[in-house]
């Protein structure tokens, strides 16, 4: 992970005013903001919080806040609370099409904070669309119903829509038009309920229209356009009420229409139903058990099959599930359905070298059920060849992605063979790796925390309280909850303070440009003004001398960069030997490497195995 640019924090420790902020949106941000460069994490994250609870907040700004709160969950080392707040962002209507570019710099160069907004991004779209287009389907019927008058039925799917996409703005401008609509049928029908002074007789002109909107009416009912055949009917009835043509027609599109909100409220149930992915499965598959016991089979059969779908049962439980329901189909009289069923268990690596003394005696105990296992399990191995081709395939990319030390994808690849084929000896094994490294990094990370801390107070007994500073805040950054550090932390930069008063304002503003080129690496600079400043503060001379060896390491540091890259080339071919010594060398050269470390560290496990 980039650390954040400390030119740009440190700066602040010399200022001693610190200026009052109003109680605005935008000056709770920079509040934030602030609180972050000194480390008081809790207090930003109010702030932040404030920020995105605004009702007046602009999108920018509340975006950024969603990163930073985010950018706190990691240095919390919290990814699933990072992952969490992109999610809620997202599921706000923000950030998903956001141009990361604008966000400030400490943010959009966090690879890792990047990782995971990418990956919840991806897992929105594919469930935005999912929603967009059962949303599309509720306000096409809304709408349809809406044009035929039918107010009632259109606010039953407005309401869906509203309840799986509140705020939908189409839906709340059609609620409008529907409450101006009813209000208008309601006038209608109290006029329509006064009687007429005299009843009139229909003309031969009415008459002509009447049939001239049959005619179209006709047209679109035939062309199977119920919308427009009912606008045609309405008007057609409208020039003459007695058109017996026009009311028969009238009835045979009512009738469509009912059959299509029939079907409407089918697809609704469907909608409603719990997924099968979120199933309990072990408690469906007792149910099902206790059904098939009061000869319940068909209610159980489709229990069972719920089972068979759902990704999350246990590979035990879906083994006799499908043993379940070949038995149902022996029941029935069905050798041969209960047949395919067996072999569909076992084409889908299920079931293959099973105990069945660990199935219900029911199952185990039936003979004709058993016959047929048997029979199928035979025939399995030049059937499911593809499949453990297909599986090997899965094991070779898995490793891949391991070789390339990119752990979730290679993690994410072993999950679906094992979900697949639980016993898959290189899957288990690269699994137990992967959680090996997973481990070995952390405990990597809290020993170069260590390591920096102590090189820190190194800095401070030396009074050398920029490096003190500048450790402290590496050690903050990699772990904010070091108490120890922000202590030290504190002292130097109290010591800082102390000898920034002691300068006078022109050597004060020098010092301070002097301490900005130090920590943005440009050493050249900061040696002149330290060298200068030395001849009559002697506290500086440290700084000087310290500045000259940081020179010497900004070199160090882009060799060892190169021979991290040879080393990372080197693993992904499985050479370790030669990895080895690359990394090696770039550790003598950058000691403080987190990346040089973990790898050295992982490379020294390979070898070992």
């Amino acid at each position: 992970m980039r650390m954040l640019n400390i030119a740009k924090v440190l700066p602040v420790l010399l200022i001693l005013s610190v200026p009052v902020f109003g109680a605005s949106d935008e000056d709770s941000y920079k509040k934030g903001v602030e609180f972050i460069n000194n480390y008081e994490y809790e207090s930003s994250m109010k702030e932040m919080e404030k920020v995105i609870a605004s009702a007046s907040a602009a999108g920018d700004m509340k975006v950024k806040a969603y990163f930073w709160v985010a950018f706190i969950n990691l240095m919390g080392e919290d990814r699933d609370m990072a992952r969490d707040t992109f999610n809620k962002m997202l599921k706000n209507g923000l950030g998903a099409d956001y141009d990361i570019t604008s966000l400030p710099d400490e943010l959009s160069q966090v690879n890792e904070l990047m990782e995971i907004y990418n990956k919840e991004n991806r897992e929105y779209s594919k469930e935005k669309k999912k929603l967009d287009k059962q949303v599309g389907k509720y306000i096409d019927k809304a709408e349809k119903y809406y044009e035929k008058g039918d107010y009632e039925r259109a606010q039953e799917y407005l309401s869906e829509v509203l309840s799986l996409d509140p705020g939908n703005v189409k839906a709340e401008t059609m609620r409008a038009g529907i409450e101006a609509g009813k209000a208008g049928q309601e006038a209608a029908e109290t006029a329509s309920a006064v009687p007429a002074a005299a009843a009139l007789k229909v003309d031969s002109g009415a008459k002509e229209e009447a049939d001239k909107y049959m005619a179209r009416a006709e047209k679109y009912y035939s062309g199977g356009n119920m919308d427009k055949a009912l606008q045609s009917v309405t008007a057609a009835l409208e020039a003459d009420p007695e058109n017996t043509q026009a009311l028969s027609l009238k009835g045979k599109i009512e009738e469509k229409s009912r059959e299509e909100a029939k079907k409407a409220a089918g697809e609704l149930k469907a909608a409603v139903q719990p997924r099968i992915e979120d199933i309990n499965a072990e408690e469906v598959y007792a149910a099902a058990v206790k059904k098939v016991e009061n000869y319940e089979m068909a209610s159980a059969f489709g229990d069972f099959k719920m089972i068979l779908d759902s990704k999350v049962a246990l590979t035990d439980t879906k083994v006799k599930s499908y043993f379940w329901v070949a038995f149902i189909h022996i029941f029935d009289g069905n050798e041969k359905q209960a047949s395919l069923t067996i072999k569909d268990m076992l084409r889908n690596g299920l079931g293959l070298d099973y105990d069945t003394s660990k199935l219900p005696r029911e199952l185990s105990k039936n003979i004709q059920l058993m016959g047929i296992y048997s029979e199928e399990k035979e025939k399995v191995p030049g059937a499911y060849a593809g499949t453990q081709k297909a599986t090997e395939k899965l094991v070779d990319r898995a490793e891949s992605f391991y070789r390339k030390r990119k752990l979730i994808e290679a993690e994410r690849h072993v999950d679906i063979i094992l979900d697949f084929e639980p016993g898959n000896e290189r899957a288990v094994l690269l699994k137990r790796r992967i959680q090996t490294v997973r481990k070995l990094r952390v405990e990597t990370r809290k020993q170069l925390v260590e390591d920096i801390f102590s090189n820190a107070k190194y800095y401070y007994a030396s009074n050398n309280m920029i490096g003190a500073v500048q450790d402290t805040y590496k050690v903050l950054e990699l772990n904010p909850k070091h108490q120890d550090a922000y202590s030290l932390y504190q002292d130097a930069y109290t010591s800082l303070q102390g000898l920034v008063k002691t300068l006078n304002d022109r050597d004060r503003a020098r010092f301070t440009k002097a301490v900005n080129y130090y920590l943005e690496g440009d050493y050249d600079p900061a040696i002149r003004i330290f060298r200068n400043l030395s001849q009559y503060v002697p506290d500086i001379s440290v700084l000087l001398g310290q500045s000259e060896i940081k020179r010497i390491e900004i070199k160090n540091k882009k060799h060892a960069r190169k021979h991290y890259k040879r080393a990372v080339r080197q693993v992904k071919k499985s050479r370790y030997k030669v990895a080895l010594e690359e990394l090696l060398l770039a550790q003598m050269l950058d000691r403080f490497n987190l990346d040089v470390l973990v790898l050295l560290e992982e490379v020294k496990l390979e070898l070992a195995e």
